[in-house]
């Protein structure tokens, strides 16, 4: 009997501290979603390597943590990106971490040029006052930042779903938790072509094979190495194919420029309209391309020498669009 009394007092306990999902807080009417789980890629080496390389290295970084105390590595848990479609898509980002414990929300406060409140929660305004953007802190826990609109809505789902049953939102519970990083779409890539500059997807988007993606999705999971996963579901089974080809074309390509990238691709196959790959890059590997990397980096104040040997792909309509490989940088 205190067995049993101790078991319900603790799934009591645990119902008590259950947050919710930032699944509740997107849009109903979201098209994409995008999730880093931070909290667990605090215990990967890898990718707390790849943080300082990267976006913790930014002086801005410094900057805000010298400011407000907050270290997006230290106190961010998880983040989602949330997209809804129309001709002119929006996104709103819904971060959980610990923001009560810093002074974020007071420099935020300070350098908001308007504040507003809805339904009890401020909200802190920058940018044009035609399209503004909007930051607001939902509890101790959880902030919302996106356009006026969006931030509101997040504000009036609290304490009801958001994001509504069906195929994004399952993917994106199954994705959630397998994955440290992870995203799904289910809008189509010929409307996403359509908005996108062309200079800015280098045409990649406008091959056939590319636009008869329906949805697409994955995610990757640091874990000593690198293991990634995407799914397509194309248009037909022949388009499905049709993408498989083009993959194993590249990766051919990559191959034949770095021969230890032969064993990364685990899977390559289609089923119906669905093609299936899966990535594995053992720490041995990731170890080398890292370093790869950090060799090629120019100096800072210097610009870099254009590559030779790079490869340009200008393939038909029906293929993959247009794209550049660069040539490999040089060992030192």
């Amino acid at each position: 009997m205190a067995s049993r009394v101790l078991v319900l007092g603790a799934v009591c306990a645990l119902l008590r501290g259950a947050e919710p999902s930032l699944l509740d807080y997107a849009m109903p009417d979201a098209q994409a979603l995008l999730g880093v789980r931070i909290g667990r890629l605090r215990q990967s080496k890898v990718a707390e390597s790849l943080w300082k390389q990267g976006p913790g290295s930014e002086p801005e970084m410094s900057e805000l943590t010298r400011l407000t105390g907050f270290d997006p590595w230290r106190d961010l848990e998880e983040v989602l990106i949330a997209t809804a479609g129309g001709s002119k898509p929006t996104a709103l980002l819904i971060a959980r971490g610990s923001f009560a414990a810093t002074d974020l929300a007071a420099a935020v406060r300070e350098r908001a040029k308007r504040r507003e409140n809805f339904q009890g929660v401020e909200i802190f305004l920058s940018g044009e006052p035609e399209e503004p953007m909007a930051l607001a802190f939902l509890s101790d826990t959880v902030l919302v930042a996106g356009n006026a609109v969006n931030v509101r809505g997040a504000i009036g789902r609290r304490g009801r779903a958001g994001l509504p049953a069906g195929e994004l939102r399952r993917r994106a519970e199954e994705l959630s938790g397998r994955f440290d990083i992870w995203g799904y779409s289910i809008a189509p890539v010929r409307a996403l072509a359509a908005r996108a500059p062309k200079e800015k997807t280098a045409g990649i988007l406008e091959g056939d094979v590319v636009k008869a993606i329906e949805e697409a999705g994955g995610g990757v999971r640091l874990n000593g190495g690198v293991e990634m996963e995407v799914k397509t579901v194309s248009r037909t089974e022949q388009d499905a194919s049709n993408l498989a080809n083009a993959v194993r074309f590249f990766t051919g390509l990559l191959q034949a420029r770095d021969p230890a990238s032969a064993s990364y691709l685990r899977d390559l196959r289609v089923e119906g309209r669905t093609m299936l790959m899966s990535v594995r890059i053992p720490e041995a590997e990731l170890t080398r391309l890292m370093g790869m990397f950090r060799a090629g980096r120019t100096t800072p104040g210097k610009p870099a020498a254009p590559a030779e040997g790079g490869v340009t792909i200008y393939s038909s309509p029906s293929d993959m669009g247009i794209v550049k490989i660069p040539a490999p940088k040089p060992q030192p």
